[in-house]
């Protein structure tokens, strides 16, 4: 990727942890608390705050962004919300 297509956000990124909680009885499902982090100072520092609450738990750790676009009829502009996953997985 040439230099000059790289380029840098100013705002604060978001991210997003999920952090799953096993069945309290066999049959019963798993339960999932997210979170949204947006005053980490660094992606390393919100990775360690959602693997301290995590404490062993499954977690799933996604960055989110807003992306523009235009909808017909009108072309309103609009901001999707959109979420990539960094890493994790949920449980089984």
């Amino acid at each position: 990727m040439p230099e000059h297509d790289v380029g840098e956000d100013f705002d604060a990124p978001t991210y997003r942890a999920r952090i799953w909680s096993g069945p309290p009885k066999p049959g019963y499902s798993w339960a999932v608390d997210e979170y949204e982090i947006s005053n980490a100072s660094n992606v390393r520092e919100a990775i360690a705050w959602a693997e301290t609450e995590a404490a062993g738990r499954p977690l799933e750790f996604f960055v989110k962004w807003f992306e523009t676009a235009l909808r017909a009829p009108d072309y309103e502009i609009v901001q999707d919300p959109r979420m990539m996953k960094l890493f994790g997985t949920s449980p089984e």
